[in-house]
């Protein structure tokens, strides 16, 4: 059989079980994916179609990542498909994969470790309801790689060490709201890597470690309300990064270490207004721009804004117009940037 043809069977055998997989199992089946416990006495037809659908997974999942050396990638469409306990740990997806409006329940759903090489890998407005979501050491290395609006929810979502490079990586508008987010020491290489608008509840979202490099950063319209953010020791060194009119309201938020060596870091209009704000020996060494006003809003002393020092404890706006009528002496970005007579706002 010549390569091209076991290429085509395998496209086929892919084809067909995600046409399966993408079909609406019974809504008393949906009940059971998502809370056995609400379903005690499930017909035996029904668990027996959930266990063809599990075999169904696990031959896609084999198909995609048996393909033939020299052989022409398949494609995985699972555009709308309901998966339970979906696993594919080292996985090598070297097609495009569209996991568009897809459906994860279960107890575990697992990308630990695969790898996504095609042009586009889409999870668009896809939903992780299983109690664990691992991307843990997964790579992404196509053009375009998409979480725009997904919806994280169960207790872990780790995309810890994971890799995104290629053109663009986008989470605009996902929704975390896990028990723990964890993003720690994850690489961003893309060109541009996108976290507009996206809301993270989650008790924990953590960032500790990342690196963002390329072209781009944006958190611009970012939402952090989990009890703790941390970008401790995260490194900004895209040409621009970006928090413009990102809010955080977590009793937390620290970026203690975090390094910022973009050409330009913005927080424009950005508001902080936990408990405690911290950006103990962080580092700028590029261009930092406040313009409109970043806001620290507290109830607590202002000793909890750190910038690598004890801060006044007293309330105070100040309006930077040389280097030594700033606040705070270490941080201001006027000593980076004067003519831009840029504002820095504590409220407490």
């Amino acid at each position: 059989m010549r390569l091209s043809d076991c290429a085509g069977l395998a496209q086929t055998c892919i084809d067909v079980l995600c046409a399966y997989l993408r079909m609406a199992p019974p809504r008393f089946l949906v009940d059971y994916m998502f809370d056995r416990r609400a379903a005690d006495d499930v017909p035996e037809e029904l668990i027996s179609e959930l266990e063809v659908r599990h075999t169904a997974q696990r031959l896609l999942v084999g198909y995609a990542n048996g393909h033939p050396d020299g052989a022409t990638s398949p494609n995985l469409d699972l555009t709308g498909a309901h998966l339970h306990d979906f696993t594919a740990a080292e996985a090598a997806f070297g097609g495009e994969a569209t996991f568009y409006r897809a459906i994860f329940s279960g107890e575990t759903t697992s990308f630990r470790g695969a790898t996504f090489s095609g042009k586009t890998t889409s999870f668009n407005v896809a939903t992780f309801s299983g109690e664990t979501t691992s991307f843990y050491e997964a790579t992404f290395s196509g053009k375009t790689t998409s979480f725009f609006g997904a919806t994280f929810s169960g207790e872990t979502a780790s995309f810890t060490r994971a890799t995104f490079s290629g053109k663009t990586t986008s989470f605009d508008v996902a929704i975390f709201s896990s028990e723990a987010t964890m993003f720690d020491g994850a690489i961003f290489s893309s060109e541009t890597a996108s976290f507009d608008g996206a809301i993270f509840s989650s008790e924990t979202a953590s960032f500790d470690g990342a690196t963002f490099s390329g072209e781009a950063t944006a958190f611009d319209g970012a939402t952090f309300d989990s009890r703790t953010t941390f970008f401790d020791g995260a490194i900004f060194s895209s040409e621009a990064t970006f928090f413009d009119g990102a809010t955080f309201s977590s009793e937390t938020a620290s970026f203690d270490g975090a390094i910022f060596s973009s050409e330009t870091a913005s927080f424009d209009g950005a508001t902080f207004s936990g408990e405690a704000t911290a950006f103990d020996g962080a580092t700028f060494s590029g261009m930092v721009i406040w313009t409109t006003g970043a806001r620290f809003i507290s109830d607590l002393p202002a000793e909890l804004v750190r910038w690598g020092r004890v801060a006044p404890a007293v309330s105070q706006t100040t309006v930077c117009e040389t280097s030594t009528s700033c606040w705070p002496t270490t941080a201001c970005p006027c000593l980076i940037n004067r003519a831009r007579n840029q504002r820095l706002t504590i409220d407490v």
